[in-house]
């Protein structure tokens, strides 16, 4: 059986065997429009919607259906069906996901087994064309969109549907009610039936974790949970309380420290408010600020979830318990601080504090000059949520370690997945994959799983091998757009896509989604050490050199930070700037994650500065690392610079070095 999905991206299947596509962009599309429309189309309606301006729209035309008729025709079942005039696609006996879905969401919805339907929803997930869309043709464009809203409302009734008829089997409707949420996300009853479930099946952390994003969301976007969400948030609250309440005459059987808790898929985060010093009122003020910028700050990153204030009435007046107080909020981690005047210097003290065991994984303490206003920039506040999110990784990752991989649940796969990550080697990149794509089938629809996994991808271009790497590049993309399309607002989908983008030189769609990762989370330096690198591969070389200088100052406990001092070595090396250049490559190569490469950088730098012995000595640290690295393999490793001088030059320097060819 032929089966064509436009849901999500475009995929062909005979008989379960995936079909490798056209690479064409107008020719997936083409497809999409005839299988989807079903209907007979003229030749010159059909190079008017995708060929607006090619000098031979017939030709291209006739280009794609070849293509098409490779991949969907059968024998004696040709599925293209064309004469000189008219073109359309022949269905009979296929199946196509959106076409599945509109049957089922339509008139036969009623009729249908809910069994049938459940398969219809695990097939049909995914927005419609992802990553296909071709803005430069405005009819095609138009369709694409009016397509996207017709499957996503079609969608949302399918699960709303699935959730009621398995309402009295909560595991069951919990997989439909949680993927309603993410779908429609500003419907209060969805997010409301979600929480409900939740709770029913025992989850009561998570439940109240996502009652309270459900809240935030529909915050963000003007509405006010004032409805069912609401009754889900207080009956939590009240069963809390209840549950906290000893009974006369009963105890618990389960001594608390031993019962399991029930985690969500992300860490949640509470900031209690600053406390000053002191009687300055000035100062009391300063620490509302700090407070308020901080749980901003945190509140951009979608990988936790950030309690609001609201969760904080009361706690201040009272001894300061901070387990209580976590419990009290239903929180894991606690950031507390406090602010003080010491002459004409503001002491800041930042403690983060796991609350399971109310033990301090992280404290800092900070000594900035006031001046007349008492202001402080937004910086500050920017590298404190920087060092939480990185202790709060190493925190989850620590908690994972020693649990058998297919015991992980969702959170601990993920910290796990990153971990591996960061290792930098392929043996670590082959267990990362394999933690983010268990975290995915644990939850498909968590987007940070998706945007580190494509993350993933983007390494294998690095640390595999050269035939495959626009292979890495097309699997990269493909999770960062899935990424983008579950959650908009998570900077990591936009900054792995930009990563992507600037590796094939695309600079134009790299430099915006590198620029939106920044703007959505000031905070993540990693985004500007994209942007930096992008702006380096694009020859903009002074704008790298600052952004990347950027990224190492706003967190320099980064586990990549290795790669923000290397790349800003190569950057200042094309300036001509060697002994900065020198120094930024030493900088990257002491640190314990870094890979052979900021070895081959020192070793050119040095070699072309006529640093002869010292360039023979990273040349020996350099093959160390990699026995097999030649000038051929330089050379193909710089295929992404757009500055071919530059590339001359380096391998110039580490020829000078002694690298062979």
């Amino acid at each position: 059986m032929l089966s064509l999905r436009f849901l999500g991206e475009p995929r062909v299947e005979r008989d379960g065997r995936v079909l490798e596509l056209p690479p064409s962009r107008k020719t997936r599309a083409l497809l999409a429009y005839l299988a989807i429309t079903g209907r007979l189309h003229r030749r010159e309606r059909l190079c008017a919607l995708l060929w607006e301006v090619p000098d031979d729209p017939r030709g291209a035309l006739r280009w794609s259906l070849s293509k098409i008729r490779a991949l969907v025709d059968e024998p004696g079942m040709p599925r293209i069906v064309a004469d000189r005039e008219a073109i359309k696609f022949d269905a009979r006996g296929a199946r196509v996901d959106v076409l599945d879905l509109r049957r089922a969401s339509g008139s036969a919805l009623d009729r249908m087994a809910t069994r049938d339907l459940a398969e219809i929803a695990g097939t049909t997930a995914g927005e419609f064309l992802e990553g296909h869309d071709l803005p430069e043709s405005h009819e095609f464009h138009a369709w694409c969109i009016a397509e996207r809203e017709e499957t996503r409302s079609l969608r949302a009734r399918l699960l709303a549907t699935l959730v009621e008829r398995l309402k009295a089997e909560p595991e069951a409707a919990l997989p439909h009610a949680r993927a309603l949420a993410g779908l429609e996300s500003h419907d209060e009853a969805a997010w409301a039936s979600f929480v409900r479930l939740l709770a029913a099946t025992g989850r009561r952390r998570e439940a109240e974790d996502q009652c309270d994003l459900g809240r935030r969301v529909l915050a963000e976007a003007g509405l006010e949970a004032s409805g069912p969400l609401l009754k889900v948030w207080r009956n939590l609250h009240k069963t809390r309380s209840a549950d906290a309440t000893p009974r006369a005459g009963r105890a618990s059987s389960v001594p608390a420290a031993a019962r399991p808790a029930i985690l969500p898929r992300y860490p949640s985060v509470a900031v209690l408010p600053f406390r000053a010093v002191g009687s300055d009122s000035a100062i009391a003020h300063l620490a509302e600020a700090i407070t308020e910028d901080l749980v901003t700050s945190l509140s951009r990153d979608r990988s936790m979830a950030v309690i609001g204030h609201g969760a904080f009435l009361g706690i201040e007046t009272l001894p300061l318990d901070l387990r209580g107080a976590a419990q009290q909020i239903g929180v894991q981690y606690l950031v507390e601080g406090s602010v003080r005047r010491a002459g004409d210097t503001l002491v800041l003290a930042v403690r983060l504090v796991d609350a399971r065991d109310a033990k301090h994984i992280w404290a800092e303490r900070s000594h900035r000059k006031l001046d007349a206003s008492l202001a402080l920039d937004e910086q500050f506040t920017r590298k404190i949520a920087a060092a939480i999110r990185g202790e709060i990784e190493s925190s989850e990752t620590a908690n994972a370690q020693g649990i058998d991989a297919d015991q992980l649940d969702i959170r601990a796969s993920y910290h796990m997945g990153l971990r591996e990550m960061y290792r930098f080697t392929r043996a670590g990149l082959v267990a990362a994959q394999a933690h983010l794509e268990r975290a995915i089938r644990l939850d498909p629809n968590y987007a940070a799983s998706h945007a580190r996994l494509s993350y993933v991808h983007i390494q294998h271009y690095w640390y595999g091998s050269g035939e495959a790497r626009e292979t890495a590049l097309d699997e990269a993309l493909a999770s960062a757009r899935r990424a983008v399309a579950l959650d908009p607002k998570d900077a990591l989908g936009h900054f792995s896509m930009g990563r992507v983008h600037a590796l094939r030189r695309q600079f134009d769609l790299a430099m915006p989604a590198l620029e939106t990762a920044i703007g959505l989370n000031p905070s993540l330096a990693q985004a500007y050490f994209g942007l930096g690198q992008a702006s380096w591969y694009a020859g903009r070389i002074r704008d790298a050199v600052a952004l990347l200088g950027t990224a190492i100052e706003l967190n320099p406990h980064d586990p990549h930070l290795w790669s923000f001092y290397h790349d800003q070595s190569e950057a200042y090396y094309a300036l001509g700037q060697f002994a900065e250049a020198e120094r930024s490559a030493r900088a990257a190569a002491r640190l314990p994650n870094a890979t052979h490469w900021p070895w081959v950088t020192l070793a050119s730098v040095l070699g072309a500065a006529n640093k002869p012995e010292p360039a023979a000595d990273a040349l020996r640290e350099l093959l160390l690392r990699r026995p097999d690295y030649s000038l051929a393999r330089a050379a193909n490793d710089f295929a992404h610079l757009s500055d071919n001088t530059f590339v001359a030059q380096y391998l110039d320097g580490l020829k000078k070095a002694g690298l062979p060819a």
